[in-house]
């Protein structure tokens, strides 16, 4: 307890939910590394390959089976419970499943040197 009197704000307190606004900026916030451009052009497509790399992993990886479902619930909670820091429970493990999206997509097409 001494400890963390600290490091905590004397009058501190968190945002109540469902404050977020919904503006696109809050959204591609929310869903990105960062709240500048350059994290917008990382995070929203990073976004959306994780979710193809999940989807094509399905069926060989268990991984992929858990995570999908969780990740799936969890954009839409942190952007309309006002949580921004939530997508840090699903942002790194959705990046981790970047290559097998992009992977699939170079063999597909007959560029795999495999």
């Amino acid at each position: 307890m001494i400890l963390a009197t600290d490091v905590l704000a004397d009058r501190g307190r968190e945002a109540a939910f469902g404050k977020s606004g919904l503006g696109i900026r809050y959204i591609l916030s929310a869903l990105s590394p960062s709240d500048q451009l350059f994290g917008w052009l990382i995070g929203i497509p990073g976004l959306v390959l994780g979710f193809w790399g999940l989807a094509r992993t399905w069926a060989q990886d268990a991984g992929a089976r858990m995570l999908l479902p969780f990740a799936a619930a969890m954009v839409p909670m942190t952007v309309f419970a006002g949580r921004e820091y939530w997508s840090l429970a699903f942002g790194p493990a959705l990046a981790c499943f970047v290559p097998a999206a992009l992977g699939r997509q170079s063999s597909e097409k007959g560029l795999d040197p495999a």
